[in-house]
């Protein structure tokens, strides 16, 4: 929802780095708004990655993916559409 907080959730293996995409560009930490947070669960052997946008405006809507890969050719990737409706509160 416009002017609302989004977040989209990514998890890997621990040996995979995690990149984030915004329409075939790669998100860097706080750039354009959005910014992401990474934790390890040693227990678990998992990677998390939130990436989060505080006010969601209309531009916002894109396709995002998040990369796993501990190699260029080792890479396993999910993509989600998000498309933002409604008027900002």
């Amino acid at each position: 929802m416009l002017g609302h907080r989004f977040s989209i959730q990514c998890k890997a293996s621990l040996d995979k780095s995690i990149t984030w995409f915004r329409d075939d560009a790669v998100v860097s930490y706080d750039s354009g708004g959005f910014r992401f947070e990474e934790s390890e669960d040693e227990e678990s052997g998992l990677r998390t990655s939130l990436l989060t946008r505080e006010a969601a405006t209309q531009d916002d809507s894109a396709l995002f993916s998040c990369k796993a890969s501990n190699a260029p050719a080792d890479m396993d990737s999910i993509m989600i559409t998000v498309e933002l409706e409604g008027r900002p509160s």
